[in-house]
């Protein structure tokens, strides 16, 4: 449940997650932020429901991987992000990412919703592996 206040970190970038953060801002959070692999229109949103959600003040992190959602003293603190040059999948569907040296973020956050709509990493999030390994 959103509280008026909150820091809300959504991740993905499709309908669901654009949803998610409109009724986040309706909620009362205080903060936004959508951490997704895709740029704003290269996924899966409809463009009203991107375009509304940033005119209401959601902080888009595009082209963006999150190894791990932080949790100190059982309570999310945040979420842990890098930028990538590019991703795909393997014969395997394990994704692959080409990231960007020295790009790692921290998003402090009391709400983190995992709108990815795969199946990932047991924790809720993907882990963070390079090409070759």
């Amino acid at each position: 449940m959103i509280h008026t206040g909150d820091r809300v970190v959504i991740l993905g970038g499709g309908r669901t997650a654009f949803d998610c953060a409109l009724k986040a801002h309706g909620s009362g959070a205080a903060e936004v932020h959508l951490v997704s692999l895709e740029y704003l229109s290269e996924g899966e949103s409809e463009t009203w429901q991107s375009e509304v959600a940033v005119d209401s003040g959601a902080v888009v992190h595009p082209w963006r991987v999150f190894p791990r959602v932080i949790r100190r003293a059982g309570h999310i603190t945040g979420v842990e992000h890098y930028k990538i040059r590019a991703f795909g999948f393997d014969r395997l569907g394990q994704l692959l990412i080409d990231p960007v040296a020295g790009s790692e973020r921290f998003i402090a956050a009391d709400v983190v919703i995992d709108c990815l709509g795969i199946d990932t990493h047991q924790r809720g999030v993907f882990q963070r592996r390079r090409r070759g390994e």
